[in-house]
């Protein structure tokens, strides 16, 4: 199997090939073959597009125009490549192009460096990602971090720099598989509340403005409940939380409530990521999770019921999985005509399965 870098260079690759290159829609087929094999794949490509359109946007900078396109510059690496007597070798059945002895993803990061250098300093943007009903969407960051969001996230603003890599999280939950460099930390804010991470697996979950909670899965993070003001100095209030714990802060607060999750647990709370809802709280809380990720909505008409115990993994959608593995508990159901809600009551009589 391909590591992350050498997906990353062969995305970098057909980016140049399908973008400036005569011979796009010769290798088209080739291409989406390629990027159909792996979800990383497609991902990887993302990212590469993403780097393209910093490459595009850093030669509009004033001083540079009426220089070189950036397809231009693309153009010229590709068909100087083609040209070459050593421009294909096959690795693992996918077509490597090279420069003189350099890959295009090199000549093509080197092509960045030097107009970045030459067009002056080049300041990062926040760029702003949103989830939404259905499946979480997942994002392969400029740095090589993928970030993940879950339903209805909002605003989840992500910046990186030379010197510091940061996401703004207005509210939802996001993962992050952090890629590590010593060099820039990553930094999540979650109102007040600043995580640190070099290179790790964790979460971050906003709901409202009452609470925030730190999941780590793989290796550790620094959590400051008051770093909001000044992310880059950690407070003496920060606290270390490592793999298989949970942090959870109130709003307002200074303390960091630290706690082990067993793997089983912490696996299941983020379950999210592969389409899963883990449902470990009261019927309220459930048909809270299926509404963020549905279309089809989930209303408690009786009280009395909405805190009962729910236990359980589900698809995202299944619906009317969860609400027939209800009735055990007393809890029926009624469809709504037309708009398909599905209204849960603990009494039969008003609440007829249709």
């Amino acid at each position: 199997m391909a590591s992350n870098e050498e997906v990353m260079d062969i995305a970098m690759e057909w980016l140049v090939i399908m973008n400036s290159s005569s011979r796009a829609e010769l290798q088209r087929e080739e291409f989406d073959t390629w990027r159909r094999a792996d979800p990383s794949h497609q991902l990887a490509y993302e990212l590469a597009m993403r780097q393209y359109a910093d490459l595009q946007k850093t030669m509009a900078l004033p001083g540079l125009a009426g220089s070189v396109s950036p397809e231009k510059l693309l153009s010229e690496i590709a068909e100087v490549s083609y040209r070459d007597n050593r421009r294909r070798e096959i690795k693992r059945g996918v077509v490597r192009l090279s420069v003189g002895g350099i890959s295009i993803a090199a000549a093509v990061s080197l092509v960045v460096l030097v107009v970045r250098v030459w067009g002056g300093p080049h300041a990062a943007a926040w760029e702003s990602y949103e989830g939404g009903p259905g499946m979480p969407t997942a994002h392969h960051l400029t740095d090589g971090s993928a970030l993940y969001l879950n339903g209805q996230t909002t605003a989840a603003s992500v910046r990186i720099t030379s010197t510091v890599r940061e996401i703004q999280l207005e509210r939802g939950e996001i993962a992050v598989q952090v890629k590590r460099d010593v060099v820039r930390p990553f930094l999540v804010k979650a109102g007040s509340v600043v995580v640190c991470a070099t290179g790790t697996l964790f979460s971050v979950r906003r709901p409202d403005m009452s609470s925030t909670e730190v999941r780590v899965q793989e290796g550790a993070v620094q959590v400051d409940p008051v770093g909001g003001a000044s992310p880059h100095t950690l407070s003496t209030h920060t606290k270390r939380v490592e793999q298989g714990q949970v942090a959870v802060i109130s709003a307002g607060g200074t303390q960091v409530q630290v706690k082990d999750m067993a793997p089983t647990e912490l696996e299941y709370s983020l379950a999210w990521r592969k389409g899963d809802l883990y449902l470990h709280g009261t019927l309220l809380e459930a048909v809270a999770q299926f509404n963020e990720h549905n279309q089809r909505k989930l209303v408690i008409d009786d009280s009395s019921i909405q805190n009962l115990n729910v236990t359980g993994i589900y698809g995202f959608h299944d619906l009317s999985e969860f609400v027939e593995s209800m009735r055990v508990h007393g809890v029926f159901s009624r469809t709504e005509p037309g708009q398909g809600t599905i209204h849960l009551s603990g009494s039969r009589h008003s609440s007829r399965s249709k």
